[in-house]
């Protein structure tokens, strides 16, 4: 190549100010920050001319970009490529010849890489200047070099001297750091307690990525600072990791900064990162629960330290689907919530807890299971019969229901009758209207003074109901009677008094149970004016079915009253029989005579013959027993002296029976 011609000589000052321009910052943008996004002349990343370097690389001319100068944040791109050298403002002209970019960009000994990792070439032979980047550029889309920055023609004040320095100027002062641009690339948010992986990209004042430079990331603030560095790669990306994020919650800052070298200027940039806390929740309430009844629920909020979660809610849900249940309560300052169901309305089982934590800015959402066995009240009732009889059998039955009244199946009740030795008990289940039933056969359940018995039903609960329990008092069937051959007593005018009392006599027999009154028989009884011969009594109780049967007997009898003819009696029988079907009676005499003369025996009850003086003579009387189911008095001959002298029953038998349970 031949030298420009000797016109350039004449401009050796222009020339010097021109390379020491182009030395120390060919292509590099003013230090006020402009913003790419407005440049109405984007990167063109046409490549218009392949050319290589001294290693054979593919160096590109590329369509490029213009200067563009209005301020923003971030800085816009300088200009390159062709209408970078072609721009009427501040550019070259013209793209010098591509034989002369080769020839400068193609010689070892022309070009210079500098610390900003741009090669600066300067042909001695055509003064051409050439400065290009080697670098790759992910935006273009290409697998080429960035490429030529600027090329234009210096005066030639630059020639060859041997070995001597290339650059005949006064001294050549190094190129200048290149401008760089830091963009913080990492996450806005980050979770306190995991690790936290931030990021940043450096570009050079074309946007060229910087690779191999140290970053320095630092996240909070104060003695809670964290920080880690990292190194850029290939496409100007440095990421570090913080191992485990600890940084209040709430937005944080973010600084990353470039401490800048022999080639590349500091810089420096912030952003805020948000850190959230992950949360615990721990159900802390009780495992079971009585349905109808108020059940506190409660559970802790945690942060991922451990810490409390304070005031924030907590939302609580008992059972699934329609039948749930569900509350809220507020942490406390020891990140305690509680609320209460008022009222427990839940299947008797196992049921879920749901405890929820929404989360917000500062906190993660968490959440927590756990089960309640839920259990029910329950209420037995009695409602068998309310008297027995012993020897019979007896249904008994009770009804089990929740506290809804709802029946409650499938479970085992427990009758128990009587107590002590005499207990008797059943078992029964309950059926699909709560209801259960079992027999007993009664035997020997002892008669008290109030003729009743004890009735105890329980129902011993499980895991889903709580036990409960009905007592009744049974009323006994019982059976009351007596049966004597004679009394009297008569206080007559002259005449002694006479008192005899009942006999034989079987006393009053009262019992639950079949037995047999029978005292020793009177052989005779003399007194004044009676005289009576063979007199016999006795009471009978049997069971199943159950009577009560009073008889007497007396062979004959003879009443001599003064002034009332004298009453003949043979062949008497008085009997009372009482069962829970009614009661029946009977007297019959073989003959009676009034004064020596045969009287026909009325067989009516109640029959009466009036004798002189007003007495009277009444013939099987018959009246009821006061206060028994059924029952009668059967006094076969009954004496009543006027005046109230005296009174004589020959033949009396009286049976009764209470509290019939048939």
């Amino acid at each position: 190549m031949k030298r420009p011609t000797t016109w350039l000589r004449g401009k050796i000052f222009a020339a010097l100010l021109c390379l020491v321009a182009g030395l120390l910052g060919v292509g590099v943008a003013a230090s006020t920050a402009y913003a790419a996004t407005t440049n109405p002349n984007p990167i063109n990343w046409k490549v218009e001319k392949l050319f290589y370097d001294q290693y054979g690389h593919d160096v590109p001319l590329r369509t490029g970009q213009e200067d563009y100068n209005e301020p923003s944040d971030p800085p816009p791109l300088d200009g390159f490529g062709r209408v970078h050298i072609e721009a009427s403002d501040g550019g070259h002209g013209a793209v010098p010849p591509a034989t002369d970019i080769q020839d400068t960009i193609g010689s070892p000994v022309n070009c210079m890489p500098g610390a900003d990792a741009r090669v600066r070439c300067l042909n001695p032979e055509t003064n051409l200047f050439v400065v290009y980047s080697p670098v790759l550029d992910p935006r273009s889309g290409d697998a080429y070099a960035f490429g030529i920055i600027t090329a234009y023609y210096t005066l030639p004040c630059i020639a060859p001297s041997g070995d001597g320095p290339r650059l005949k100027c006064g001294g050549t002062p190094p190129p200048p750091a290149a401008p760089t641009t830091l963009t913080y690339t990492g996450p806005r948010h980050g979770s306190n307690g995991s690790p936290l992986t931030l990021s940043a990209s450096l570009v050079d004042n074309f946007g060229v990525p910087v690779a191999g430079k140290t970053l320095h990331f630092r996240i909070g603030s104060g003695g809670g600072a964290q920080s880690c560095d990292g190194t850029t790669g290939a496409a100007g990306t440095a990421r570090c990791t913080i191992g485990q994020l600890h940084q209040p919650t709430g937005s944080v800052a973010v600084a990353v900064s470039f401490a800048g070298d022999d080639g590349f200027k500091a810089s420096s940039a912030s952003s805020t990162v948000v850190p959230t806390s992950p949360t615990k929740l721990s159900y802390t309430g009780p495992a079971h629960g009585i349905n109808g009844s108020p059940l506190e629920l409660s559970a802790t909020l945690s942060d991922y330290a451990g810490s409390p979660v304070t005031g924030r809610t907590v939302h609580f849900r008992i059972g699934s689907g329609d039948a749930a249940q569900s509350c809220d309560g507020t942490t406390s300052t020891t990140g305690g919530a509680r609320c209460a169901i008022n009222s427990l309305r839940q299947p008797p089982t196992s049921v879920p807890v749901a405890v929820s934590f929404a989360g917000d800015s500062g906190y993660e959402a968490s959440s927590a299971a756990a089960t309640v066995a839920v259990q029910s009240p329950t209420t037995l009732k009695y409602t068998g019969p309310a008297r027995i009889a012993n020897g019979k059998d007896v249904r008994l039955s009770g009804e089990l229901d929740d506290y809804l009244g709802a029946p409650v199946t499938g479970r085992s009740v427990h009758f128990a009758l009587g107590t002590g030795a005499t207990a008797q008990s059943c078992d029964a289940t309950t059926d699909s209207a709560g209801a259960a039933r079992c027999t007993i056969s009664v035997t020997g359940q002892p008669l008290n003074a109030a003729a009743t018995v004890p009735l105890h039903a329980a129902f011993a609960g499980g895991a889903n109901y709580l036990k409960s329990s009905a007592d009744a008092s049974l009323l006994l069937q019982y059976y009351t009677g007596r049966a004597f051959g004679l009394s009297a007593q008569l206080h007559l005018p002259l005449l002694p008094p006479v008192d005899l009392p009942a006999q034989p006599d079987t006393g009053q027999v009262r019992t639950a149970g079949a037995t047999t009154a029978t005292p020793p028989c009177t052989a005779a009884v003399s007194a004044v004016v009676l005289d009576v011969h063979a007199l016999c009594s006795g009471v009978t109780t049997t069971l199943d079915p159950g009577t009560a049967t009073a008889t007497t007997s007396v062979e004959s009898a003879s009443i001599g009253l003064p002034g009332v003819p004298v009453i003949g009696i043979s062949g008497l029988t008085a009997r009372a029989t009482a069962r829970c079907d009614g009661a029946t009676g009977s007297a019959t005499l073989t003959a009676l005579t009034i004064g020596g003369a045969t009287v026909t025996v009325p067989t009516a009850p109640n029959s009466t013959i009036s004798l002189p003086g007003g007495t009277r003579l009444v013939i099987n009387e018959q009246t009821p027993v006061a206060g028994a189911d059924h029952g009668l008095t059967v006094n076969a001959v009954h004496l009543v002296v006027a005046g109230g002298l005296g009174d004589i029953v020959i033949g009396s038998s009286t049976s009764a029976v209470h509290n019939c349970a048939e």
